[in-house]
């Protein structure tokens, strides 16, 4: 503790941080989540019609997938690193944020021309974060083998 600041591990060295404990500038950790959510956002709101049209099975649920796993990671980012939470906190969060992001996505496609809401985009949604996080959670714990 250094006077009512503690002292964060911080990328690669110590920093002081602010009274609440997060590194100084911490909120740019969430510039990159807040960037995808809104390119989500502008993809949604085109109509059907101007997206381009390729005729392969599920294909719409796979990029659902890439999507959404995608935000649960960079949400997990400014959790974990613009937030200082617990990992686990985090990647619960984060995994949260994006399937509700998801609802809400599915939701605004109702007034979207030629889009409608579909609760199976929003399945893929859900699991795309999901895989994330499953396979971070299941990561080799300490160093790598020489």
């Amino acid at each position: 503790m250094i006077g009512n600041f503690e002292a964060v591990r911080y990328g690669s060295g110590m920093t002081e941080a602010n009274e609440v404990g997060r590194p100084p500038l911490a909120w740019m950790w969430w510039i990159p989540a807040v960037v995808w959510a809104a390119g989500i956002f502008y993809l949604s709101s085109k109509q059907a019609k101007d997206l381009p049209q390729i005729d392969i099975p599920y294909l719409d649920k796979v990029v659902h997938f890439i999507l959404y796993g995608t935000l649960s990671t960079l949400t997990f980012c400014g959790l974990r690193l613009g937030s200082a939470r617990n990992f686990r906190v985090a990647m619960f969060l984060g995994l949260l944020i994006a399937s509700l992001y998801g609802v809400s996505d599915e939701y605004h496609q109702r007034f979207v021309s030629g889009r409608s809401c579909d609760v199976f985009d929003w399945v893929a949604d859900t699991l795309g974060g999901s895989v994330v996080f499953l396979a971070a959670f299941l990561r080799p714990k300490g160093p790598p083998p020489v």
